[in-house]
């Protein structure tokens, strides 16, 4: 079955920043559960996502567009 529209999908991932450095990952942990199509993560992430079946693995660089945008200076904040 292919990952689709409406469609519960549970995935595990690592992610990794440009220098291959582990940021995150759901090893040894309960992997992410989302609901496709429905914005509930990034879209470049999504869109990798459509048509893959459950025992694909793959690698995907999403650009910073896909994401979350580009980082703005302006746009952070310091949390106490």
């Amino acid at each position: 079955m292919q990952i689709s529209d409406k469609m519960a999908v549970t995935i595990h991932y690592i992610l990794t920043n440009g220098a291959g450095e582990q940021l995150d990952s759901s090893r040894g942990e309960e992997p992410m559960v989302y609901l496709h199509g429905q914005g509930q993560i990034i879209p470049g992430l999504e869109s990798a996502l459509t048509g893959k079946g459950a025992a694909d693995k793959f690698k995907v660089t999403i650009a910073a567009e896909d994401a979350y945008g580009e980082r703005s200076e302006d746009m952070l904040q310091t949390v106490p």
